[in-house]
């Protein structure tokens, strides 16, 4: 109420349109934080901020502006009502259903205007009046409408038909007042239609007359003096004037008042000319001061019927929103999801929508995502870089907010227990304005979903915690999985990492489980099918993707390399079976809690002086093999190799490491 005075005082201007203030309770529709909009990107992408490539920019096929609003409203506050959510589906599954109907509908739509907006203009006293006889054309489309869905009401949202009201009442009162092609110029006569006002109707008529006067004075000023091209004109300074050329100023009458010689000619004015001109005058001020006055009048009688434009401009955006779904369910192949009355979530083939529109020529590799709740609810999901990780996770928060929104879902089944609310964990991205580091606001955003989340969220996190070290993060991303499953009201999350350890949790956490992408390799090539299925990898293939990406030969091989060198080091330490059952006492404490120092400290105890036998026993029986092989360059080779294990890496600068290069190049050339 405050804010609403104080626009009215300072734009010193009434707001007749807004009739009501009403609470909002957040309880009524999902949640969706800055975060969680801006990662998913349903309104503005993260590339350069445009709407292109985002939800919004695939759902809107509305006809009208009042549907695309309301769209972009539904997209934001998804429902997690289900029979709210289930009567939107029934409509979205007429329209789907009955082809001929769905098309007429969205025609008559395509030709309305923009009620809404009108509604707002009228009550501010700034429409014009082309937009009322646009309204008017819109208004009377609306008959069809409702004579098309009123056998069919029940299969729409509650009384959304009956709300429309087809206006004639306004139609009237427009149509009445208004001329059909009015002038957007008021004052000048064209825009109130004539037999509205008598008084104008006068005027106007004194007006035309009075044009046919001037001439009629014209002609009888010729034959009068005998001048034959005398001549009437008009400016601000003189207002209307007689102009008579200097060869025939001797035949200038006396009752001619001379204004103005000039140097071909001298401007004249006579009395019949000057009453003619007041007359005239008068009646253009009196048009204006009486068709603005007329013109404020219909506005304001007109602002009466704002509650039933208002009510019909909304049940008119809501059919159109509807539609709006029908077309682009039509069009992209969707499905209607099934909306259960628990917490699963399960999703037979799904597609991420605004990948395939944007790709329409290539085909979609569909992927299955079961959170059935009672079996599992977190998904550990690992493999490949570029292999679609981000994409499936994405896919099913995508999928949530437009079954919630009363959309078809691009799937070959959904079914979906409402959600509360979406967290997300995706990307790598700074607040340094807050002064927020990347690996702060990381853990922001993990500290919100896990003191806010409930048994009806859904989390989605990429990579928790690799803003930091490696143990460090996933310390953090082992905890935070652990914490979320053990909640008495847990949620649901798809969580995937590079932190292949994570998918050890499978044996400690019975609602959590393992998936992962695949990879082939075909002529050495990286082959990705971007399928999803159940089990876990150990491998990244982050250097194949650099591959793809086009870094040197020189810079994959040095990082293959070393990879192999990091991963010998690493495996006293990490050994593949890590965290087999016969480890899970050693490594938990004492409250049956993961312990990271315990995990680190004693599988390095327990394992490295086996790991070392081992490692000294195969080095001496692969030198005697080679030493039986190996030509002399091999042996060049294989020195260099076991300079390079021993070397310190962190302790090399890039220009140590470039003599290096040289070097070892400049050995193996001279043999």
């Amino acid at each position: 109420g405050a804010l609403l005075r104080y626009i009215k005082e300072t734009q010193f201007t009434e707001f007749s349109h807004i009739l009501s203030i009403k609470s909002f309770d957040i309880d009524d529709t999902m949640t969706l934080d800055a975060a969680a909009i801006k990662s998913l990107e349903l309104f503005t992408n993260t590339q350069d901020n445009t709407s292109y490539a985002t939800l919004l920019d695939l759902l809107d096929e509305a006809a009208t502006p009042m549907g695309s609003r309301l769209i972009r409203h539904w997209l934001a506050n998804p429902l997690t009502n289900r029979d709210e959510i289930n009567q939107r589906l029934n409509a979205v599954s007429l329209f789907v259903d009955d082809t001929m109907l769905h098309q007429n509908i969205r025609s008559v739509f395509s030709g309305m205007g923009d009620i809404e907006r009108l509604i707002t203009r009228i009550s501010m006293g700034k429409a014009k009046p082309s937009e009322l006889i646009n309204l008017v054309k819109s208004l009377e489309l609306l008959p069809g409408i409702k004579s098309n869905l009123v056998p069919l009401q029940s299969h729409f949202p509650e009384e959304i038909i009956e709300r429309i009201d087809t206006c004639e009442d306004i139609i009237y009162s427009i149509k009445k007042s208004i001329r059909n092609n009015p002038s957007n110029v008021i004052g000048e006569g064209m825009v109130i239609k004539p037999g509205y006002n008598t008084e104008l109707d006068r005027l106007m008529k004194l007006i035309h007359e009075g044009d046919d006067w001037l001439n009629r004075y014209i002609e009888s000023l010729k034959q009068s003096t005998g001048i034959d091209n005398i001549k009437i004109n008009q400016n601000n300074t003189l207002g209307y004037f007689i102009e008579i050329s200097k060869k025939h100023i001797d035949k200038v009458p006396v009752d001619f008042e001379r204004k103005q010689a000039m140097v071909n000619f001298t401007r004249y004015v006579t009395h019949d000319l000057k009453q003619w001109e007041g007359d005239v005058l008068t009646a253009q001020v009196q048009i204006l001061e009486i068709e603005n006055q007329l013109y404020s009048s219909i506005l304001k009688e007109l602002c009466e019927f704002i509650p039933i434009l208002q009510i019909t401009s909304q049940s008119i955006a809501i059919l159109d929103a509807l539609q709006s779904h029908a077309y682009l369910a039509e069009r992209r192949n969707y499905i209607r999801p099934v909306i259960r009355d628990d917490n699963a979530f399960i999703i037979t083939g799904g597609r991420h929508p605004v990948i395939e529109a944007i790709n329409s020529d290539q085909s979609y590799t569909g992927n299955d995502i079961i959170l059935d709740y009672e079996n599992q609810r977190i998904l550990i999901i690992t493999g490949p870089n570029f292999s679609g990780k981000s994409s499936v996770l994405r896919t099913t928060a995508l999928i949530a907010i437009m079954a919630q929104m009363g959309s078809f879902v691009p799937a070959d089944h959904v079914e979906i227990g409402p959600i509360d609310r979406i967290f997300t964990r995706i990307g790598a991205s700074d607040n340094l304005v807050a002064g927020q580091s990347t690996f702060m606001h990381e853990m922001i955003d993990a500290a919100n979903l896990v003191n806010n989340s409930t048994e009806k969220s859904l989390i989605i996190a990429d990579e928790l915690g690799r803003g930091t070290s490696t143990y460090d993060g996933l310390a953090i991303a082992w905890s935070i999985t652990e914490y979320l499953h053990n909640l008495k009201q847990p949620p649901k999350a798809l969580i995937a990492t590079h932190y292949h350890q994570l998918a050890e949790l499978e044996e400690m956490l019975p609602f959590c489980k393992n998936y992962h992408f695949t990879i082939k390799f075909v002529d050495d090539e990286p082959v990705f099918d971007h399928k999803l299925t159940k089990g876990a990898t150990d491998k990244s293939f982050g250097v194949e993707v650099a591959k793809l990406a086009g870094l040197p030969r020189e810079v994959l091989d040095r990082s293959r390399l070393i990879l192999e060198i990091l991963e010998s080091k690493a495996a006293s330490v990490n050994p593949e079976s890590l965290m087999s059952k016969k480890l899970v006492d050693i490594i938990t404490n004492k409250d049956g809690q993961f312990s990271i120092d315990n995990w680190f400290g004693e599988q390095e105890k327990s394992s490295k002086k086996q790991f070392q036998a081992q490692a000294k026993k195969a080095k001496s029986m692969k030198k005697e093999r080679r030493e039986e092989t190996l030509s002399k360059k091999d042996k060049i080779i294989a020195e260099i190799a076991v300079e390079l294990t021993k070397m310190e890496i962190n302790n090399i600068t890039p220009m140590d490491a470039l003599a290096l290069l040289s070097k070892y190049k400049e050995r193996l050339e001279t043999e």
